[in-house]
């Protein structure tokens, strides 16, 4: 009995001691670890997830600039299309003068008839440059297939330029005439779908060549007067009979995506029998690529006339194809080069300032000939540079090109889109 009490207490004895050594060698591991590290400060990363996440949980718009804010109104409320072009009343007409004869500025009164509009209208410019117009237009409505117009117009483009024919012309021989004009004219619309249509007219076109209104150069009819210049002493009268086909499946006139492809074909027979009597043939092809949202857009252009003249005639220089300009080889001045056929590329690229404003990167290559048969690239004229446009998806306001490279640099100021 002895002997059992005494092994119990042993073993709890030794239960109680191996008890206290586990406990001691827990205390002991615990006291060997590490203390926890001190709370270290945010770093520049850390403040940049966190407000990039505070960002993305803001839902309050971004308010928009005055500029914007102008143009967005301009086109919700449609003031433009009030005042430049209602359904009736008074309206407000600019521009509708050619490169060089300034800004014209005047109005009209549009008249709804039975089958259409009557539009009466003229402009004016400080260059003494006069254009005025009357044209009747008959209801094109979503489900018409066939509209037509017909129209008088007399204008008056009292500084024009003349440096010769030929891509090998010298700026040194520039010279200016004003040209006047008459064209009565008619034609129709066929819609075959709703991005291909056939268009085809018949005209009369009157005109002749007087001297220009200022003196800023030696007059052409004095210059080269003894040049043999096609119609420069005596144009002819002319009836124009023409048509083509369009396909256009641009995503607004001021275009960021599609494109529209246009060829064209117009007789011109010599009613004095002055022996003018040639057909020019028009190609005009435009392309928008667009990328990231329509932000950016790439903008190309192939453009090409070619005039062919019966055997024994010629073609009024007034008449032939020009390159140059605000619109064309914009490194030279307007009307530099002059010839029976011309064939042109312009690439821009073209970038979102706001909704209202694109900057763009451009180049323009081009030349003149007899024909498209014998031109090269060795003979191309190039310019490049950069430019700014405001507007909105109804067109162009207003566009600022500074070129350079051909006889530039060259500072534009339009108001209107180059394509």
């Amino acid at each position: 009995m002895k002997l059992c009490i005494l092994r119990a207490r042993t073993s709890q004895a030794s239960g109680c001691a191996l008890l206290s050594l586990m406990c001691l060698g827990s205390a002991k591991t615990v006291w060997a670890q590490d203390p926890p590290p001190p709370p270290q400060p945010p770093t520049r990363e850390a403040d940049a997830v966190a407000a990039r996440r505070t960002k993305s949980t803001d839902l309050t718009p971004n308010e928009p600039g005055k500029v914007e804010s102008a143009f967005k109104y301009i086109e919700e409320t449609r003031l433009m299309a009030r005042l430049f072009n209602p359904t009736s009343g008074w309206f407000i007409k600019a521009g509708g003068m050619t490169e060089g004869n300034g800004i014209g500025l005047g109005g009209g009164y549009r008249l709804p008839v039975a089958e259409g509009r009557v539009d009466f209208g003229g402009t004016a410019s400080f260059s003494r440059s006069v254009v005025g117009q009357i044209a009747w237009t008959s209801d094109a409505g979503a489900d018409d297939l066939v509209s037509f117009n017909a129209q008088v117009a007399f204008r008056r483009d009292a500084l024009q330029y003349f440096f010769g024919l030929g891509p090998d012309t010298n700026d040194a021989l520039r010279s200016a005439y004003s040209l006047r004009s008459t064209n009565v004219s008619g034609g129709t619309t066929v819609r075959m779908t709703k991005w291909l249509s056939a268009q085809g007219g018949v005209g009369f076109l009157a005109a002749a060549v007087r001297n220009a209104a200022k003196p800023i150069a030696p007059m052409t009819i004095t210059l080269f007067a003894r040049d043999g210049i096609p119609a420069l002493v005596d144009p002819p009268d002319m009836v124009i009979v023409q048509g083509g086909v369009v396909a256009d499946w641009r995503d607004a006139l001021n275009a960021r995506s599609g494109g529209r492809y246009a060829i064209s074909y117009a007789r011109h027979q010599d009613r004095n029998g002055t022996g003018h009597d040639f057909g020019a043939t028009t190609v005009d092809l435009q392309t928008f690529v667009p990328m990231w949202n329509k932000t950016r857009v790439f903008a190309i252009r192939v453009l090409g006339v070619q005039t062919e003249a019966r055997d024994g005639h010629t073609v009024p220089f007034y008449l032939q194809p020009t390159l140059g300009g605000s619109r064309s080889l914009r490194g030279f001045v307007r009307q530099r080069f002059r010839d029976q056929a011309m064939a042109m590329l312009q690439a821009e690229y073209r970038y979102e300032v706001n909704p209202f404003v694109m900057g763009a990167l451009f180049v323009d290559a081009g030349q003149v000939g007899r024909s498209w048969k014998p031109m090269n690239r060795q003979n191309m004229q190039y310019d490049y540079g950069i430019g700014l446009r405001v507007g909105y998806t109804g067109g162009v306001g207003l566009r600022a090109d500074l070129a350079f490279g051909g006889e530039g640099p060259r500072l534009i100021i339009a108001m209107s889109g180059v394509f």
